[in-house]
């Protein structure tokens, strides 16, 4: 099982479409293999795995804390901005519209990894 990091998700009413963009592939590009997930099924296949399958999980949440604490959103939105990817002031500005979503109720997110099982010959 392992996630596909450029499967992460954020809603917030009034987020930015760009700086949500740079921000996701900041965070993903940071992982040695963020695209993990999507290549489980090739990877067993290559080495000759038979009758694959591959189960997506999507994990959701609706708390910012819990994203937060699971995946570090603040922090890794400060460090887009410090690496220059992101102006910091879209950060701030990103950051405050998940906090204004999330204090109304109104926040989600969501990455999704990926099972993938087989029967080695």
């Amino acid at each position: 099982r392992d996630p596909d990091m450029t499967t992460l998700l954020l809603d917030a009413d009034g987020l930015d479409p760009a700086t949500t963009r740079t921000i996701s592939d900041f965070f993903s590009d940071g992982f040695p293999n963020g695209w993990s997930g999507r290549r489980l099924d090739r990877l067993l296949r290559q080495q000759g795995s038979g009758d694959v399958s591959v189960v997506p999980r999507t994990l959701v949440s609706r708390s910012l804390k819990e994203a937060d604490t699971l995946f570090a959103i603040r922090q890794n939105a400060l460090a887009s901005a410090a690496a220059g990817a992101v102006d910091r002031a879209a950060v701030d500005q990103w950051l405050a519209v998940l906090a204004a979503a999330d204090a109304e109720g109104l926040f989600s997110f969501s990455l999704t990894f990926f099972e993938a099982f087989g029967h080695l010959p």
